[in-house]
């Protein structure tokens, strides 16, 4: 039996079932009719099997004479086409079976790159027959059969006997041939049988083969594919029987991954990044508001009711948003400025310029708007203020101010400060009324200048004496007078913490100082203007080795003045205190000499009023004394 036919193959192909970059699907000879089948030898995971029932021809590669051992006269007829890929290398020995008992015949060429598979359509039919062709020779084939010796077959062989054993007829590598197939030809086979074999010998992972079908008699059924295990070393690539798209999305798009519809598919089971994991019964998934944490690989399954055909993979591209930076500027009229962006690939201003750096020179204040965009599909936009003043205005905070007292300069943003001094600061203190102003001049990066001035106002000369520095504990009393000039308010402090009405107002007030010790007296002044000054000295007070000094009253309202009531004193080796109201209801009690009362009992601050205090203290000469008298807690 001998087939004759003009061939054509026209099928596509998925060029990477996931890129690395933007997903997309390559048509090869889109033909909704001619397309050839993605073809796994590997248990056939998602039931790919051929309905053999087709009619017609293959007839656009009309000037091909010859198609392997397909003859021009009756072969081709009801042709269907398949392409499979090598995922292992080695032997690939192909079992085909029709179901219904009817003749098969084929024809196998190979191996192909994933460039030849794009290529074979760039100027189709023609480049397409070429590539399958490939200078097929015109001469005739001689095969060597053990059992019958020579045989001759012109342009083709046909089957040598009728065993139909894979070893006696067609085309195939396990025969010896004086002359082995040529050019693209890999194997083919023309015998009158129901089964056949497709030997491919030393393929490498990554080839492509493209196998035609001749389903000679017409008859409705299927045909079936197995790699035999016992001969075959080489797998192919299950993944084209089910490729799945993945997408590239901006943050927050909704992305969508696709996997090829498969006939009797039950549910898809999708499995990614960070555990996720979905079934559904349409061959998409949609991920809404995506973030870039959710990019990566993904997978899905194919469920035929049976069980889960391999995974196939495909990749989820996140763009983050573009974080736009830019900056504000003041410049004078007709002054020129640039702007200056970052945070994005590429950018687009307003006026359709396209550098990230934007010269301007605007006549009024005017609003810029620049648009970012990341792998040229990810945008966002910011505006950016360009600032036209006539002549610069500088602001200070205080027009006038005491001789250490900062002054502040502001005005536009992006200006520089330079003070009559030589301070390039915003900020100002005075160190002396003389001069008695500095002016401050501000500039914008143009040139562009304007000019403020401050007055600085003297300060009084807080100064003051006492009739005696030095002074016994029994006789404490020292009378201060005060010295200082272009003064009109006095705020006296004596020193010691936890003494009572410590404080003056008057100019010349005298103090009587309760126990021994040194005390740091204290003398603020504040003139006409409002500046102030101040000075401090000594007050020594000689006594009593050891004593114990008790304060009367105390203002626990936390403002950090007179807050705490605790003795004071000098020489105590031993000390308990204990505070009680008006009930005989313990307050407060301590034996340690340095923690004192804050007014409070279980966290709450005791009513104002008058509370009695009993503290036991013992000095280092052994004496010993009980100190009894009120405290008035004072709000």
């Amino acid at each position: 039996m001998r087939h004759n036919i003009s061939t054509i193959i026209i099928f596509f192909f998925i060029l990477s079932f996931c890129a690395k970059t933007y997903p997309q699907s390559i048509s090869l000879c889109d033909n909704n009719s001619m397309n050839a089948t993605p073809f796994c030898t590997d248990l056939n995971p998602y039931g790919i099997t051929y309905n053999a029932g087709t009619t017609g021809y293959a007839s656009e590669l009309y000037y091909l004479n010859t198609t392997g051992c397909l003859d021009a006269s009756t072969g081709g007829v009801n042709p269907a086409w398949y392409k499979m890929k090598i995922s292992t290398p080695g032997t690939l020995n192909i079992y085909m079976a029709h179901s219904s008992g009817c003749d098969i015949d084929y024809a196998c060429w190979g191996p192909f790159s994933d460039q030849d598979m794009i290529d074979m359509c760039a100027g189709f039919p023609y480049s397409l027959a070429n590539y399958l062709y490939d200078n097929l020779p015109y001469n005739t084939y001689y095969y060597y059969y053990y059992e019958y010796g020579e045989q001759y077959f012109s342009h083709h062989p046909t089957y040598v006997d009728n065993n139909y054993s894979s070893i006696t007829y067609g085309m195939s590598w396990t025969t010896d041939w004086y002359t082995v197939p040529s050019g693209k030809l890999v194997d083919c086979s023309a015998t009158p049988s129901a089964t056949e074999w497709v030997h491919i010998k030393n393929a490498q992972a990554g080839e492509w083969y493209i196998l035609l079908i001749s389903n000679w008699e017409g008859c409705n059924g299927v045909i079936n594919f197995t790699s035999n295990a016992a001969t075959s070393t080489a797998n192919t690539d299950c993944s084209i029987t089910s490729p799945v798209t993945g997408d590239e999305v901006c943050e927050g798009a909704t992305a969508t991954l696709t996997a090829e519809s498969v006939a009797n598919a039950v549910n898809y089971k999708w499995s990614g990044p960070n555990g996720f994991s979905q079934v559904t019964t349409t061959n998409y998934v949609t991920l809404t508001n995506v973030t870039v944490a959710q990019a990566g690989q993904y997978s899905v399954q194919v469920y035929n009711g049976g069980s889960y055909g391999s995974a196939t993979y495909c990749d989820l591209i996140v763009h983050a948003i573009p974080q736009l930076s830019v900056s504000d500027a003041t410049v004078c009229k007709n002054e020129t400025t640039t702007l200056t962006v970052s945070g994005a690939d590429t950018y687009q201003w307003n006026d359709g310029s396209t550098n990230s750096s934007y010269e301007v020179s605007p006549a009024e204040t005017t609003v810029y708007t620049v648009t970012g965009t990341i792998a040229g599909m990810c945008t966002a936009t910011a505006t950016v203020t360009v600032t036209v003043i006539d002549s610069l205005s500088i602001t200070l905070s205080k027009d006038t101010v005491c001789v250490g007292e900062k002054v502040v300069a502001s005005g536009p943003s992006g200006l520089t400060y330079l003070w009559s001094d030589g301070t390039n600061s915003s900020t100002f203190i005075p160190t002396s009324s003389s001069p008695s102003s500095y002016t401050v001049t501000a500039s914008t990066q143009q040139g562009c200048t304007g000019s403020a001035t401050v007055y600085v106002m003297p300060a009084p000369v807080a100064e003051f004496t006492a009739d005696n520095w030095e002074v016994d504990w029994d006789n404490a009393t020292v009378q201060f007078t005060d010295m200082s000039t272009d003064a009109i308010s006095w705020n006296w402090s004596f020193g010691g913490a936890a003494i009572s009405n410590n404080t003056s107002t008057q100019q010349n007030p005298s103090f009587t100082f309760p126990y021994a010790g040194v005390f740091g007296v204290t003398l603020e002044v504040e003139s006409e203007n409002g500046c102030k000054d101040h000075v401090a000295h000594q007050v020594k007070v000689s006594g009593e080795e050891f004593f114990l000094y008790v304060p009367s009253a105390f203002t626990p309202n936390h403002n950090e003045i007179n807050d705490t009531w605790k003795a004071y004193g000098v020489g105590v080796v031993e000390y308990e205190a204990y505070v009680y109201d008006r009930y005989g209801r313990l307050m407060f009690s301590t034996k340690d000499f340095d923690e004192g009362w804050d007014g409070r009992v279980n966290g709450k601050i005791v009513p104002v009023g008058c509370y009695s205090y009993r503290i036991f203290v013992e000095f280092v000469n052994s004496e010993q004394k009980i100190y009894k008298g009120t405290v008035t807690v004072v709000n």
